[in-house]
């Protein structure tokens, strides 16, 4: 039996919604595993690889589990492919910070531990929240400034992988574009509905799949 394309894609509770139909969105034998951690962001996946913290929770074949390591499960896996998620909590002012540094560290140390897999950094969506929450910078959608937040989103997606030696899954700008003309949201206005995800894993597909 030919081996499946090993994906494996880190993140927060958003990730999940990157991932959920990946697998139905190409022809070819992939296999994905994803870890997330709610409210994580880069710095926290970092330090969490770092410490080999038992905080993520796994999902793969169907299955879930719990008080999972990052460390443990890049270590053991034959992965083709590692996609780091920029997702919804690395946007927080106070998270934005070191999001270079913090993504280069990471990549370094999920290259050495994973020596056969190429690491992509994935850019998040916007959210079509209508909120006021402070805790985002001033170019956050939930203030009226969409263009704004789009344009944050890819810059902070270059700088995260400008020092990193890795590729980027461009998802902002189509699923802005997208959510012009199409409901993409659930009913939180956050999480992906079932267009949203179908259009994100696309765009993550043609960049993974060769």
């Amino acid at each position: 039996k030919e081996k499946a394309f090993e994906i494996l894609a880190i993140g927060d509770e958003y990730v999940t919604d990157a991932t959920a139909n990946l697998e139905a969105a190409t022809t070819e034998n992939v296999a994905v595993t994803t870890v997330a951690v709610d409210g994580a962001n880069i710095a926290d996946h970092l330090a969490n690889y770092t410490n080999g913290s038992t905080v993520y929770t796994k999902y793969a074949d169907g299955a879930i589990a719990s008080n999972v390591s990052l460390a443990d499960v890049v270590a053991d896996g034959d992965w083709d492919a590692v996609v780091i998620q920029l997702g919804y909590w690395n946007f927080m002012a106070e998270n934005s910070e070191s999001i270079d540094t913090d993504t280069a560290s990471l990549v370094a140390a999920i290259k050495a531990a994973a020596s056969g897999a190429e690491v992509f950094v994935a850019e998040s969506w916007q959210c079509d929240a209508d909120c006021t929450d402070e805790r985002f910078t001033d170019s956050y959608e939930c203030a009226g400034e969409a263009e704004l937040m789009l344009a944050w989103i890819e810059s902070a997606a270059d700088l995260a992988i400008s020092n990193a030696g890795v590729s980027k899954i461009a998802v902002a700008n189509a699923t802005y574009t997208l959510a012009e003309t199409a409901s993409i949201f659930g009913e939180d206005n956050t999480h992906l509905n079932e267009t949203g995800k179908t259009a994100v894993a696309k765009e993550w597909i043609s960049k993974l799949i060769k």
